[in-house]
This record gives structure tokens, C-alpha cells and sequence, in this order.
């Protein structure tokens, strides 16, 4: 029986960004399906597009620079994650292999003007934009699938 993998990507948070220590972004997880009725996915892979705006978080799945799949040498304009002899999805199970993130933007820039004082806490109105994730799922005696998803615009008042 042949595997039946399909994209799992979930927006899991809106949090500080680990870098700039300034402003919010987006945190989804990245990885994986097997269906039910599919077989077992060997050498599971999958890689997608930078162009969508969503960054790997280079500190992992985890926290601690661990991911679900190795990373790949990017190609070009590609983020790729390839699993190995050890790498195996089973029938009903869920991969997770990394967490991307996507930078929030402040429409109206940094100027006073457009804060609001909460008490004495001040906050700014951020804006996530509308993307489409394309990917492409591979894995050992599989056709390799194309698969799109598009991600809503969002936005979220953020303390400054």
C-alpha cells in the first residue's frame, strides 16, 4: 500500500521575533501527514518555495536546533527537508519537522502618533499579509506531489 502523504502546516502562535526583539511574527509548524489507509513513507521529504515570505526558525522544531527531517542544501530559491534510511512516516501519523516563521509589518512605520497608550503600556497595529505556501512531497515509491495552501492576511495590536 502506498503512503498518502499530504502537507501539515498550522499557525501555532503570534509571538515576539527571537531576532529583532522588536516586533511579532507568525509561528507555524511545518511537516507531514501519512492518512490512515496509507502505507509507510520512506525517505519522506519536502520543500518549498522562499518566496512566500514564511523563514525557517533556524533554532528548529524544538528550541534546541533539532528539526523532524534534515535540513537540506537549499537550491536556489528552495527550503528543502529530506529524511534518510532511519526516516519513516507510518499509516496515521503526523511528521512535524520545522517551525517557519513570517515577520509582521507596521503599515504606518514607528512614529508616535499611532500608538495607543493602554495604561502605561503602548502598542502598534501590525499586519501579517496574505501568502501562498507551494510545496512540493516526496518520499520513496511515490509520485512526487505539488501542493498549495493560501495563508489569510492577519493582524494584531502588539506592545512596543
Amino acid at each position: 500500500m502506498a503512503p498518502e502523504l499530504g502537507l501539515f502546516l498550522e499557525l501555532e502562535r503570534i509571538q515576539q521575533d527571537t531576532y529583532s526583539r522588536v516586533t511579532p511574527v507568525r509561528l507555524f509548524v511545518l511537516g507531514l501527514d501519512n492518512g490512515i489507509e496509507g502505507g509507510t513513507a520512506k525517505f519522506p521529504g519536502i520543500r518549498y518555495r522562499r518566496e512566500c515570505g514564511l523563514v525557517v526558525d533556524h533554532f528548529g522544531i524544538d528550541g534546541s536546533y533539532g528539526f523532524g527531517l534534515p535540513r537540506s542544501p537549499s537550491e536556489n530559491e528552495w527550503e528543502s527537508f529530506r529524511g534518510g534510511a532511519d526516516h519513516a512516516i507510518h499509516s496515521g501519523e503526523t511528521l512535524k519537522i520545522a517551525k517557519l516563521t513570517q515577520q509582521g509589518r507596521n503599515p504606518d512605520g514607528f512614529r508616535p502618533s499611532i500608538s495607543t497608550e493602554v495604561g502605561r503600556l503602548s502598542t502598534r497595529h501590525w499586519v501579517f499579509e496574505a501568502t501562498t505556501f507551494r510545496c512540493e512531497i516526496s518520499a520513496e515509491g511515490i509520485r512526487t506531489v505539488a501542493v498549495e495552501r493560501m495563508i489569510p492576511a492577519d493582524s494584531t495590536d502588539w506592545p512596543c
